[in-house]
């Protein structure tokens, strides 16, 4: 017989001839899993990235701002706490075959009705992220749980516990001793301001799944890599960033960003390509033409953040331009030959103000005139592309993703 003595945390068993077994508690990542064995039921833990669930109906729909849950397996009539932040969150519950029987609201606990056999929830990012969410039976987390966080907690696994172990404290926080620091981040407390057109905002290109929607982009994504306090996007799609009357140009839009802003990133020039906007001149000084218009969005962000707050505050803020990613188009290309100019444009009034440039067009890891090998279907978009801008303009999650790992590493070298 083989007696084991188990500690209620995770941890090593030797037993012996240099064999270790490493025990871990039970949780819903691997309750899901033994589901899957046992039933066939689907055991996957993949959080559904920018989904929110409608409290009525149950019905999932995109929102950048969210994250759900994929299916739980769960008891009826029997109570469930989870992690969870003040205000009330989405909750769908479904029978064996996962279909929908109803959807609430809760705020930290929920009691599955009758006939349930698994929920789905969501939460927003900035409350509560996938790798600090935890779902248990009973009226109280308890004081160690391994969160819900699909592949992830793989990767913990594989580098070793405990010092890799994420879990809750006996205050129901995030044990942040155990998880990677991002006091030593440098956007740790400050907050994040975009200023784009839909690339900012995380238009889901055609041909992926979801469009027409939104997903999160490379500024949000950023953001958390970077650990910002907080993110604002101030992205809207078709914006130009020289004036334009119907299309809501970013240099007039100065007034929206919020004075608590740390770092502010301003990206845009397809649409100003796309729409006719004339180029322009280096000494332009009005936001009729592109050149004119950085000059006078370098002017006000300047007089706004740096010199508007006083020295003191201002020292500590920080502001930067990209230029815009490639794109290709289907037809004559000319807005590909113009664009390289547009750019050369960010980059001379950048070099002006002596506001740092990430040369987006050269250095996002994008390339959609290259390995186009995805056949679009889309009405108006049937020619190929390149998987990870699927549209030729708009980069996909994984597009994003690539776009935010490369424009991380250049904020920072800023701080």
């Amino acid at each position: 017989m083989l007696r084991l003595n188990l500690a209620r945390g995770p941890s090593w068993l030797d037993l012996r001839h240099g064999v270790k077994v490493e025990v871990l508690p039970l949780n819903t990542e691997m309750r899901m899993r033994a589901s899957k064995a046992i039933t066939g039921a689907d055991g996957t833990m993949e959080p559904d990235t920018n989904r929110a669930i409608n409290a009525t109906t149950g019905a999932l729909s995109t929102d950048g701002a969210f994250w759900a849950t994929d299916f739980i397996p769960v008891k009826a009539n029997v109570g469930y706490s989870f992690t969870a932040p003040a205000t009330q969150k989405n909750w769908a519950f479904y029978n064996a075959a996962q279909e929908f029987i109803s959807a609430q609201s809760f705020t930290g606990y929920l009691v599955p009705p009758a006939g349930a056999a698994f929920v789905r929830g969501c939460n927003r990012y900035l409350d509560v992220p996938p790798e600090a969410f935890v779902l248990v039976e009973g009226t109280a987390l308890p004081a160690v749980v391994t969160p819900y966080v699909g592949e992830l907690a793989e990767a913990q696994i594989n580098k070793g516990r405990p010092n890799g172990y994420a879990g809750l404290n006996a205050a129901g926080k995030l044990d942040t001793s155990v998880m990677p620091d991002t006091a030593g981040s440098p956007l740790a407390g400050k907050v994040l301001a975009g200023l784009g057109d839909s690339i900012t905002y995380g238009f889901i290109p055609r041909n992926y799944p979801g469009y027409p929607g939104r997903l999160s982009s490379y500024l949000q994504r950023m953001g958390e890599k970077l650990g910002a306090a907080q993110i604002l996007n101030h992205g809207i799609s078709g914006s130009t960033l020289a004036y334009d009357a119907a299309r809501n140009p970013m240099c007039r839009r100065l007034a929206d960003l919020d004075n608590t802003a740390d770092l502010i990133i301003v990206m845009g020039g397809t649409n100003d390509v796309r729409n006719g906007i004339a180029l322009g001149q280096m000494g332009d000084s009005t936001d009729a033409t592109y050149y004119g218009a950085l000059d006078v969005i370098a002017r006000g962000l300047l007089e706004k953040y740096r010199y508007g707050q006083g020295t003191a505050v201002g020292a500590g803020k920080k502001i930067v331009f990209a230029t815009p990613i490639r794109l290709i188009e289907q037809g004559s290309g000319q807005l590909n030959a113009q664009l390289p100019a547009f750019q050369e444009a960010v980059l001379r009034v950048g070099e002006k103000y002596a506001i740092p440039v990430f040369d987006s067009y050269n250095d996002s890891g994008l390339t959609p005139e290259l390995f186009q090998t995805l056949q679009g279907a889309e009405e108006g978009y049937t020619g190929m592309y390149n998987p990870f801008v699927t549209d030729g303009t708009h980069p996909t999650a994984e597009g994003h993703q690539i776009f935010a790992d490369a424009f991380s590493g250049f904020v920072r070298g800023l701080y």
